[in-house]
């Protein structure tokens, strides 16, 4: 009862009031006024839902400056409603969402002020349709940005058995070019691939490098009970290496030290699987060899590899397998030889228990954030005080945003059935030292973050 009178006063104040200058959430709540705003350059955008009995809805919540500390985000009187319009499978660049919708809608862009959402262009669909994926209401594609406002979209069809990819101009909206290609000519016996895979681009000479996994029928396993499609189980990692400007298949290749990608329907929009260090060296995380979806839930095992900068194929010294039941859902880049890691502790996410896969044992309070050391092959958790961050659920949801040099980490504690209690900290990359950034209101479930640039909007 208690959800459901604040979901009703949630949409009223959104609807009928403004909250003033010194209210939590407000227009200029912990902003400071609008010219130092803008002079930060940048903001959070948080990413929540409000569910209950009798109504449900994802609004986003703008914050201004978070290094106010004394702030507590809620989206009374200044949130904005993106139900049905936009989900968390949005892609985000500088100032603008990108979402790509099922059907020949295409691809639209949008601004997201502290007040309204508003569409400042859109593109339809050429030849290719790229088809949505189902839990996060967007499409299942992998995405990358060739410099700051070329979009390629790339999906795998089950159908037709070949890749589609398109390329987007998403300064003018207008497609530039598109296209297919076919990987089975190049990996027999192979029943399918990724349906979205993993892509980068490489500037340095130009290169996409393109994972995906590699998927044998399996002669042992029960048919999908959906579609009726045969049972698989991977085989390992495809490595491609394309062209950008000719979108030409150059070389294959595959590695067989781990299973494939780990949760691989989305591409990047909710599990971030890559980045470039320093020197250019790519490091990817993927599925254990021999590690499968434990009953219950897919909690995978992930390993670390590298491709080193000009090459090709991957690097096979190089392997970080941490301990036993760990699954990495997003890495970020965060100073020389560290990256950022939102990681899952199987243990914990069964209460102690990872091979029943009981799901009265489920917890899902199970993720931690860590700092990837990928010289000394060592995983550290982010402390503040000398004792550990709260565990965080995990899942699509990703919380991970920075600006300039401090990255803003979200924890989301599932406390009770339906009570969510987030915090947000930040963390300085020099320094690695963290601290409490501001508070997420209790009654919210918080599901993404960005970092967004300003607009004159």
């Amino acid at each position: 009862m208690k959800k459901i009178m604040y979901c009703a006063a949630l949409f009223a104040a959104l609807t009928f009031s403004s909250c003033s200058d010194d209210e939590v959430g407000g227009e200029n709540s912990g902003n400071g006024n609008e010219e130092q705003e803008n002079t930060a350059g940048s903001h959070l955008d948080l990413w929540v839902s409000v569910d209950g009995t009798s109504s449900k809805g994802t609004f986003v919540a703008h914050v201004g400056d978070p290094t106010n500390t004394d702030q507590t985000i809620n989206v009374e009187g200044s949130g904005v409603d993106v139900t049905g319009k936009m989900t968390i499978g949005a892609i985000q660049k500088d100032g603008y969402y990108y979402f790509a919708t099922e059907g020949n809608d295409g691809l639209a862009k949008y601004i997201l002020t502290d007040k309204k959402m508003e569409k400042v262009g859109e593109c339809p669909y050429g030849k290719n349709i790229f088809k949505k994926g189902g839990m996060t209401g967007a499409i299942s594609a992998t995405h990358e940005w060739i410099g700051d406002e070329v979009l390629l979209l790339s999906q795998y069809s089950t159908a037709t058995k070949k890749h589609i990819w398109s390329k987007y101009d998403t300064k003018n909206m207008k497609i530039i070019s598109e296209g297919e290609f076919n990987l089975h000519e190049k990996y027999d016996n192979t029943f399918k691939f990724s349906t979205s895979g993993h892509i980068r681009y490489r500037k340095n000479d130009g290169k996409l490098i393109f994972f995906t996994s590699i998927h044998h029928e399996d002669p042992n396993g029960k048919p999908n009970p959906m579609n009726g499609q045969p049972a698989t189980k991977r085989a390992g990692l495809a490595v491609v290496v394309i062209d950008e400007k000719t979108m030409n298949i150059e070389k294959t290749m595959t590695d067989d030290r781990v299973a494939g990608l780990a949760l691989e329907s989305y591409g990047d929009t909710q599990q971030e699987k890559a980045y470039f260090d320093q020197n250019g060296d790519l490091y990817l995380i993927c599925l254990k060899k021999g590690s499968n979806y434990r009953p219950g839930g897919p909690v995978p095992e992930c390993v670390i590899i590298r491709t080193k900068a000009g090459e090709s194929e991957t690097d096979k010294g190089y392997l970080f397998e941490p301990e036993e039941d760990t699954d990495f859902l997003i890495t970020r880049y965060l100073s020389p030889g560290k990256a950022l890691v939102f990681a899952g502790d199987h243990k914990h996410y069964y209460n102690g228990n990872p091979s029943t896969g009981n799901s009265d044992n489920f917890i899902n309070n199970s993720y931690y954030y860590a700092i990837f050391d990928s010289q000394n092959k060592t995983l550290t958790k982010l402390k503040m005080d000398g004792k550990d961050l709260p565990w965080s659920t995990g899942g699509f949801n990703n919380y991970i945003a920075s600006i300039g040099e401090t990255f803003y980490i979200g924890v989301n504690s599932l406390e009770q059935e339906d009570v969510h209690q987030a915090y947000v900290y930040s963390l300085d990359a020099k320094t690695e030292e963290v601290k409490k950034a501001f508070s997420v209101d209790a009654r919210l479930d918080f599901k993404r973050m960005y970092s967004v640039k300003n607009t004159n909007k």
